[in-house]
């Protein structure tokens, strides 16, 4: 329905591409291809994802994919590859910068027709900060959005007679709907399956299955930044939301 909400799902589920799948039941070899092949598939599947990520756009999911990307590379103390990719990512940069149409190009991509690349979430994000500051402890109520704070953004409408703001930003969406109370309970087991890891891992060093473990938190992370560009913490219906749980259960495994 949206590029947007196209990108998001594809950085969502693009970890996938890098499970490592196991057998243990050795009924299912029919389905198994040997490692040249699925290499092969993987890296076809992942080309194709991050064209298609490109095509749309979106800054948002393009940065939280990088910022997943960093994460896993710190996690596995992959610091050759990371240094690599910095300093890949810095000499073409460097390239667009000194090159007119490339400058041009990428100017226009990222600003989006915007005076600058902030803008178009500055928009939503002044009205939301008030609406949240309106919030307070309690909220306004979930899926309620403050009647008397209307931007006039793309993403605005009502249902029925109730007003519904595109809101930008999970956090202050949360805020306003359900207050300062209902952040913490929403961000509590985050943050406490996060804590029971550090402390598991540095008691009982454990180092069994590291790789899957880390895809599931370079992918937590880059999800918590995209949640800071779209409001989907709120969103019961949205494609975002059960995803985000969904990965917060596999996390729970361990």
């Amino acid at each position: 329905g949206h590029q947007n909400l196209l990108a998001s799902v594809l950085i969502f589920t693009l970890p996938v591409v890098f499970v490592k799948i196991k057998d243990q039941s050795k009924k299912l070899k029919v389905f198994f291809f040997p490692l040249s092949a699925r290499l092969a598939f993987g890296g076809i599947l992942f080309s194709l994802n991050l064209l298609i990520l490109i095509f749309t756009y979106s800054r948002a999911a393009i940065l939280s994919l990088v910022f997943g990307a960093i994460v896993l590379l710190i996690l596995n103390k992959n610091w050759k590859v990371l240094t690599y990719s910095i300093s890949i990512a810095a000499v073409l940069s460097i390239v667009i910068y000194l090159t007119p149409s490339l400058n041009k190009f990428a100017d226009t991509v990222i600003k989006k027709d915007f005076p600058e690349f902030y803008s178009s979430r500055i928009w939503m994000w002044e009205p939301s900060y008030r609406a949240a500051i309106n919030g307070g402890l309690t909220g306004l109520g979930y899926g309620i959005s403050d009647p008397n704070i209307k931007p006039g953004s793309l993403g605005d409408h009502y249902e029925g007679k109730m007003f519904i703001r595109e809101k930008g930003n999970s956090v202050l969406a949360l805020i306003e709907e359900v207050g300062l109370i209902g952040l913490v309970l929403f961000l509590w087991p985050i943050i406490y399956l996060l804590s029971k890891l550090t402390i598991k891992n540095e008691k009982l060093k454990i180092k069994k299955d590291n790789y899957s473990l880390f895809i599931l938190i370079s992918s937590l992370a880059a999800m918590l930044l995209h949640a800071q560009f779209e409001a989907w913490w709120v969103g019961v219906g949205s494609v975002q939301l059960p995803l985000f749980f969904v990965y917060l259960g596999l996390l729970a495994r361990y």
